[in-house]
């Protein structure tokens, strides 16, 4: 196994993404704006070019770095999704053949009926719009240069970290959680050991396809996910809350991409990839258990 740089690799996914490609024989570099120096860490910020990205050629990127919804300025959104791509593609793109992007659903916007590779991008919130554009960029850029381009399109990817911890269960907890609109519409869920175990298998394919749709084609609401977690915790279950009253707290795109259905038809990753938590139950379990442990 050659090297891999890991972009985004102290985040929620892109961690998990290191010790997966660790543990299948990579010898893997993560760029990451800060935390702690060590083996194979590269401390660099993609809005600020040059991108320092080592002295190695790689057999492939991977792209997690990139800001939330969460984020409403959509400057400063720009800045490190759309810019922070390019400046990291110019950084590459003579140091590896293979690139993979990780980008979302909302690329999808609002889908009647199940989302596969074949349906079309129609991104109907300024931050999905944003990313896809930082998406097209990149495919673009891949193609002229000669790199083969992957995207991963996750669904909301949970577990013992990021959003789940942050926006869930310590909100859950504290009895502050509320159901936009009762939490009644369905969710593609992906526990992050699959997000990275995907990944990884996306390179192990020979990067086949320009898009995976990732994510567990079981049906839950997100009030099921929530009333579940809060159910394995032992506190109250959280209630619903208007839709318009939600987007004063999490802002309108976050609240539109929060409460816009998603289904997938999982297909094409199960050619390359088996999840190891296709139940969102024992997923979220499993989660719990690990932040209780922590």
């Amino acid at each position: 196994m050659g090297d891999v740089l890991v972009v985004g690799s102290a985040g929620f996914i892109g961690s998990v993404l290191v010790r997966t490609l660790e543990s299948r024989g990579h010898r893997v570099h993560g760029l990451q704006r800060g935390g702690a120096d060590g083996p194979g860490v590269i401390l660099g910020d993609i809005t600020k070019p040059p991108v320092p990205v080592g002295d190695v050629s790689y057999d492939c990127v991977f792209h997690l770095a990139s800001l939330t919804p969460m984020v409403r300025d959509a400057g400063v959104l720009r800045s490190v999704n759309v810019e922070g791509a390019r400046n990291l593609f110019e950084a590459v793109r003579d140091r590896t053949d293979a690139f993979v992007y990780a980008s979302g659903l909302g690329a999808y916007g609002s889908v009647d009926g199940v989302i596969s590779e074949s349906t079309p991008y129609r991104p109907d919130t300024e931050f999905a719009q944003i990313r896809q554009e930082a998406h097209q960029y990149l495919e673009d850029g891949c193609r002229g240069a000669g790199i083969r381009f992957s995207a991963v399109m996750f669904g909301d990817v949970y577990g013992p970290g990021g959003w789940f911890r942050d926006m869930l269960v310590k909100r859950i907890r504290a009895g502050t959680m509320m159901l936009p609109a009762g939490g009644r519409y369905r969710k593609a869920f992906l526990h992050v050991e699959d997000a990275a175990g995907i990944m990884s298998a996306v390179l192990n394919a020979g990067l086949e396809r320009p898009a995976y749709v990732a994510a567990s084609p079981q049906s839950v609401t997100f009030r099921e996910f929530v009333w579940h977690t809060a159910d394995a915790l032992g506190v109250r279950r959280p209630r619903g809350v208007p839709a318009f009253a939600a987007r004063l707290v999490l802002g309108k795109d976050l609240t539109k991409l929060l409460c816009t259905p998603t289904a997938v038809s999982g297909e094409a990753v199960s050619e390359i990839y088996q999840l190891k938590h296709a139940d969102y139950g024992s997923g979220l379990d499993s989660s719990i258990s690990a932040l209780e442990g922590s």
